[in-house]
């Protein structure tokens, strides 16, 4: 497995020393990205006060994914369903013979963002016990729409 990281390459040894500013919240929730014509529905695996991880499945690497690229993306709450809309830049890219993934640095937000950002977290802190089920299996593949 490789790993993109600020322009550069690491292997998944390396990974584990990464440095987080803000701790991380598992988290089951889609995450949209669109790009043009394209709706790219993915799932998010964790958040943290500054940014997110989220897995594409197995569609292939599309050509706007890049570290540094600017992203806007939005993550549906779970429990309301309410679109919290963000700004972001790709940070690193976990490419694995059949999956792909990517961690995303959030930008700057006004206070309501801010504040549906704190509430997804909420919903992430509250799903935290020590009896509660695995994480159900990855979606079977992500899907992109044109539009």
């Amino acid at each position: 497995m490789m790993l993109e990281q600020e322009g550069v390459e690491m292997d998944a040894e390396r990974q584990g020393t990464e440095r987080r500013r803000h701790e991380r919240y598992t988290l089951i929730a889609q995450v949209h990205v669109k790009r043009a014509r394209e709706d790219i529905v993915m799932e998010l695996i964790n958040i943290s006060l500054s940014g997110a991880l989220v897995d594409m499945g197995d569609v292939a690497r599309p050509g706007w994914l890049e570290v540094g690229r600017d992203l806007n993306l939005s993550i549906t709450n779970p429990v309301t369903s309410a679109l919290v809309e963000l700004t972001g830049k790709v940070r690193r890219i976990v490419e694995e013979e059949r999956h792909l993934e990517f961690g995303v640095e959030f930008g700057e937000a006004d206070d309501e963002t801010a504040k549906a950002v704190t509430e997804l977290l909420a919903v992430a802190m509250e799903s935290i016990h020590p009896d509660a089920p695995p994480r159900p299996p990855p979606l079977p593949s992500a899907r992109s729409n044109s539009a």
